[in-house]
C-alpha cells in the first residue's frame, strides 16, 4: 500500500471534513507563532546580586526587602502580600 502525504489527502474527497477542518486551524494558529518574539533572559528589569544578567534568578512571592535595613537584606516575609516583582522577573 502506498504512503499518501497529509497535503496530498487533504486535497482527497475521501478524507473526512472535520479533519480537514481541523488541519486548517491548526496551521493557522502555528502561523501566528511563526513571528513570535522569544524573550532571552538577558533582557532582566532586575539584575542578579552576581552582576549577570546570565545568572537565573528567582524571588519567593511574599518576600520583601526589609525597608529599616540600608540593603533591605535580609529579606523579610509578608505572609499573603504579593511582592510584584515576582511577578515581572523574565519578561
Amino acid at each position: 500500500m502506498k504512503e499518501v502525504s497529509w497535503k496530498q489527502s487533504k486535497s482527497n474527497t475521501a478524507t473526512p471534513a472535520a479533519m480537514v477542518k481541523a488541519y486548517t486551524s491548526l496551521m493557522k494558529s502555528a502561523d501566528k507563532y511563526l513571528n513570535f518574539k522569544v524573550s532571552p533572559v538577558t533582557e532582566k528589569e532586575i539584575m542578579p546580586n552576581s552582576k549577570s544578567k546570565n545568572d537565573y534568578l528567582s524571588i519567593s512571592r511574599y518576600w520583601w526587602p526589609d525597608e529599616t535595613k540600608r540593603k533591605g537584606l535580609p529579606w523579610v516575609k509578608r505572609d499573603g502580600d504579593t511582592n510584584p516583582d515576582t511577578q515581572r522577573f523574565g519578561r
